[in-house]
């Protein structure tokens, strides 16, 4: 029995010693260097204090660069590539290997150095990411927009006063959300341009030295460019929803583009236009003077000036339609001429051939009476 208890005491105190196992005390980076060059190894040895005797494992932290190592007996290797020019930060955790619960980190700053084409390799990384968290910020503001819209409809329906104003209370504040994410997307399209001249400054030879492409640089530029204009398009649209509380952004851009893309064509020298106050009815009235050929006589180029029709074409929306009045579009088509000179020619040759007639049949007479 007492074996027994004794047993039971020890493998008790090797658990508890398990549980309790000794964290290191610190976990120093202070013989890593807090600079470094693209394209060269980079390479140092943790510092850490440890009171106990179990050995320690080592681990790369969340935030590091990619590309980083550190061996087991706490070795950290590096080759920073062109994309991580800038300020980086290595954090190492070392735990006892014991009871991983049982660990701490420490961390060191690191500039990372490079030639012009690497520094903008960097730059433009760094974009790019900046103008993603922008697109980010936009699904979220869309999504609110969206929903606040359905809260004012239903508010409109349910006849609810005071749920309407909280709804448009919101799309306002929506609205200056959406007046701040545009500045942001001001700031990145600048940040853009910079970048643009910087690459334009740039040689091939400068991309070739470092081991880059530099069509790959430019298609990352244009990539952002695109991304960028996106944005402003998604805001404008955004925009409209706000404004007329309606969720139907993509059919008000498609009726505006075809709007901008219908033109009246006309082939008069003046163009007088009257547009009634309703909006939706526009007149046009064109003046066209007689075009001549070389080959008219001075008879068909003295013709006076054919008097032009007006022509009103009214464009009307269905009342169940969900586009706006402002998206409502209106056409206008003036009508082509004919030359008045193409008028004269045919009266002229009728008038010929009603004398050649006359002509033939003058001579039928005659013939016949020689003959009698």
């Amino acid at each position: 029995m007492k074996k027994l208890l004794l047993s039971m005491i020890v493998v008790l105190m090797l658990a508890i010693s398990f549980v309790v196992a000794d964290a290191p005390s610190a976990v120093s980076l202070s013989g890593c260097s807090s600079t470094a060059t693209a394209r060269t190894a980079y390479s140092c040895t943790v510092s850490v204090t440890h009171s106990g005797t179990e050995s320690l494992s080592y681990s790369v932290g969340s935030g590091s660069p990619s590309g980083l190592t550190v061996s087991s007996s706490g070795v950290i290797s590096w080759t920073p590539t062109a994309n991580q020019v800038g300020s980086q930060t290595i954090t190492i955790t070392v735990a006892d290997s014991t009871n991983s619960a049982a660990s701490a980190s420490g961390s060191v700053s690191v500039t990372v150095s490079g030639t012009d084409a690497e520094e903008l390799v960097a730059a433009i990384d760094n974009l790019e990411d900046d103008v993603s968290s922008l697109q980010d910020d936009y699904d979220d503001i869309e999504n609110d927009v969206e929903d606040e819209i359905d809260n004012y409809q239903e508010a409109v329906d349910d006849n609810d006063d005071n749920d309407k104003d909280d709804a448009k209370d919101n799309l306002d504040d929506l609205q200056d959300d959406l007046d701040n994410l545009k500045d942001d997307v001001d700031d990145a399209d600048n940040d853009y341009d910079d970048l643009d001249n910087d690459y334009n400054d740039l040689d091939n030879d400068d991309f070739d030295d470092v081991g880059l492409d530099d069509n790959d640089v430019e298609d990352d530029l244009n990539n952002i460019q695109d991304d960028i204009q996106e944005l402003y398009d998604d805001i404008d649209c955004l925009e409209y929803e706000i404004k007329y509380k309606e969720t139907n952004c993509d059919a008000l851009t498609q009726d505006e583009d075809s709007s901008d893309s219908s033109s009246s064509s006309t082939t008069t020298a003046s163009t007088t236009s009257s547009t009634t106050t309703s909006g939706s009815t526009t007149e046009t009235t064109s003046t066209a003077s007689s075009a001549s050929d070389d080959d008219d006589d001075e008879e068909a180029k003295e013709e006076s000036p054919v008097k032009a029709e007006a022509v009103e074409i009214i464009t009307t929306t269905s009342s169940t339609s969900s586009i706006p009045s402002y998206a409502k579009t209106t056409a206008t088509v003036t009508p082509t001429q004919k030359s008045s000179a193409i008028w004269n020619s045919v009266g002229f040759l009728a008038v010929l051939g009603v004398l050649l007639l006359i002509v033939i049949i003058m001579m039928a007479a005659v013939l016949v009476r020689k003959k009698n």
